[in-house]
């Protein structure tokens, strides 16, 4: 939004060490490679064939399977939504043999008998094939005007934030999902789910990591975005109330 020209900066971090993502096999098991010419869903409204359309998930996606030796133009791309269930609906009947999903979709769809997980960007050894896998996916973000008119309502955001960091490092997830007051019994199971699967989905404090914030920069390149590519993510960091970390 920043490279656009948009007053846009960020004030902390809510990317943990690890990405939620995963691809998840639709129907019988087998290798990333063989998804080849085979309809793969991303978790979006819609997909995207040009480079300037794509969303972050399919993009994602994307880099995922080229570092398996699957290029984009060889799978037939199909929007699964961007609600749980319409990952769950593609996958259960059928029109996609794998699709591309986050946490906690992912674990919905193994929870519910609908899939398996076939990639899981959680893996370390997977992640590592994966250019910037480790960027700040998720930051807390306000105008540069507001935080130059109101300093400490930015200080008061951070510090709530960290305040909410350090409890739910300290808690269980069914004490971390019982706070949501989520109705469906199905939709809490999964949220607990997610969080048991990815301890480190966030951060332990409001700290920016400048690892991060190198690759954001390498993952803006290899999705080649042409606004971003040329980006410095430096630029949209402000740091003054979270701090850094190496």
């Amino acid at each position: 939004m920043q490279a656009k020209g948009q007053d846009v900066v960020a004030i902390a971090p809510l990317s943990g060490s690890t990405l939620p993502f995963s691809g998840g096999g639709a129907r019988a098991p087998a290798r990333q490679g063989a998804l080849a010419r085979r309809p793969q869903g991303a978790h979006s409204r819609r997909a995207h064939r040009q480079r300037e359309s794509k969303t972050y998930m399919q993009n994602m996606a994307e880099l995922m399977l080229a570092g398996g030796g699957v290029q984009a133009d060889q799978v037939r791309w199909v929007g699964t939504g961007a609600e749980r269930r319409g990952s769950i609906r593609c996958a259960g009947r059928g029109v996609v043999d794998a699709v591309f999903c986050e946490e906690p979709f992912t674990s919905g769809l193994v929870r519910r008998g609908v899939g398996f997980v076939l990639a899981d960007l959680r893996n370390a050894r997977l992640a590592s094939s994966v250019p910037g896998a480790g960027h700040l996916r998720a930051v807390v973000a306000t105008r540069g005007a507001l935080v130059m008119q109101d300093p400490q309502r930015v200080a008061l955001m951070v510090q709530i934030l960290q305040r909410a960091l350090a409890w739910m490092h300290q808690q269980k997830p069914e004490a971390i999902i019982g706070r949501l007051d989520i109705a469906d019994e199905q939709d809490r199971n999964d949220r607990i789910a997610a969080l048991k699967n990815s301890p480190r989905m966030f951060p332990p404090d409001t700290r920016f990591s400048r690892a991060q914030v190198e690759a954001t920069r390498a993952f803006l390149r290899a999705g080649g975005d042409t606004a971003a590519e040329s980006f410095d993510p430096a630029r949209v960091v402000v740091d003054t109330w979270a701090g850094n970390r190496p």
